[in-house]
């Protein structure tokens, strides 16, 4: 088996409902997206620097360079619906472009933990404690949801 090549986890039997047609369609985006992250290396060989035998390879980029692209993918990720009749993935509306297959899908938009919802486990973020100074999960423009903060 090929590193590249679809795994176990794409399986025919994975295959049978929505969430795993998404995994299916999630995975192949992946392995897209470290393949075209490869940079192609060459050294050359021969007497006095000469270039009679060139040997080139392929180095996959670092973890972080291609998360970095996989994020960015994820924050564009497409909305989609199953097709139950041909049983596949299909767009929402003909007004959305068709995911390519190097896009991320996903089947459900999440909850706004922003508010109280016990069905998702969330209790909110009204009261709690921010980070002024944070750009991250804990600073207060995330965790404030745009309600402002003292």
């Amino acid at each position: 088996r090929t590193s590249g090549s679809p795994g176990l986890q794409d399986s025919a039997r994975v295959r049978l409902n929505a969430d795993g047609l998404m995994n299916v369609w999630n995975n192949g985006a992946g392995r897209k997206t470290v393949k075209e992250e490869l940079d192609l290396i060459c050294k050359c060989h021969g007497v006095s620097g000469s270039c009679s035998v060139k040997i080139c390879w392929r180095k996959m980029k670092t973890f972080r360079a291609i998360g970095t692209t996989l994020k960015n993918r994820f924050d564009g990720a497409s909305l989609v619906k199953m097709d139950k009749r041909k049983k596949r993935l299909k767009r929402l509306s003909r007004l959305q472009k068709r995911p390519t297959k190097k896009d991320l899908v996903y089947l459900q938009e999440s909850p706004d933990f922003c508010e109280h919802n016990l069905e998702f486990g969330s209790l909110g973020t009204r009261g709690r404690q921010c980070n002024k100074t944070s750009y991250g999960l804990d600073g207060c423009r995330l965790m404030c949801c745009g309600r402002g903060h003292r």
